[in-house]
């Protein structure tokens, strides 16, 4: 099974003041969006999934690799990416927290 997603959510980060921002995931509705993902050997691919059945040393993302969505999202004017990638030892787990860093996707 590749990874998609194709949604539209509301992420809002409290330690920023209570910022809502909308993030979108879809291609139909944000046209600017893009996905791409990197394996162990650090080589790029792009496209709007991640075909079925590969690992991260067979042109998958994980776990030692990771995928970034450009502009899926504004935020005062200046688009935004999300990375994803599989830490080594995790230290920590919520599965209802969210933190974003806003930066430029350029």
């Amino acid at each position: 099974m590749g990874l998609v997603l194709l949604s539209t959510m509301p992420v809002v980060d409290a330690q920023c003041g209570g910022i809502a921002v909308d993030i979108d995931f879809s291609s139909i509705t944000n046209p600017a969006v893009q996905m791409e993902w990197r394996d162990a050997n650090g080589a790029t691919y792009t496209g709007s999934s991640i075909p079925a059945g590969v690992t991260d040393s067979t042109g998958g993302a994980f776990p030692r690799g990771s995928v970034r969505w450009k502009s899926i999202g504004y935020f005062q004017d200046t688009s935004f990416d999300v990375l994803v990638t599989v830490v080594n030892t995790p230290s920590n787990y919520a599965d209802t927290a969210v933190h974003l860093l806003v930066g430029s996707s350029a």
